[in-house]
């Protein structure tokens, strides 16, 4: 059942998190130039840790998708999902103003689109839990029916 709107809803997540991978988070101005930090890190040092927890965040919607026969597995990945992206953006938060932040002298940080992306992409799991959640409900009254 790929028509649902919980397919959608991980669809636009999986599109979310693939542009996250080019667009930059924030812009930070130094004293003498700019740096652009992504995702990854900043542009000049990315950070392994930061990707291995990326990867399996996609990684989930995408198998969340296709797990459409087995519900109850689906919103427990989804669950998982939604565990790993708020680990991912607490980690990116820590690394970001402890690592990066306290070594550097910067004038101003600014933020762009790609700083709130991965919080819309939590929203749109929790979305897609809650209709696959309905669904459930419905197949269970349907079964104590007959």
């Amino acid at each position: 059942m790929i028509q649902r709107i919980q397919t959608i809803f991980l669809l636009i997540a999986l599109i979310l998190g693939v542009v996250l991978c080019f667009i930059p988070a924030a812009t930070i101005s130094l004293v003498s130039t700019e740096m652009t930090l992504t995702i990854f890190g900043l542009n000049t040092a990315p950070q392994w840790y930061l990707i291995l927890l990326y990867s399996p965040g996609l990684l989930i919607i995408a198998v969340q998708i296709f797990m459409f026969k087995n519900r109850i597995k689906q919103i427990k990945m989804g669950r998982m999902g939604i565990l790993i992206w708020f680990l991912w953006v607490g980690l990116f938060s820590l690394i970001t103003w402890f690592v990066f932040l306290e070594n550097i002298q910067y004038q101003n940080i600014n933020f762009e689109y790609g700083a709130i992306f991965p919080l819309v992409i939590v929203f749109l799991i929790r979305m897609a839990n809650r209709a696959i959640k309905k669904d459930e409900n419905l197949v269970r009254s349907i079964d104590r029916i007959r």
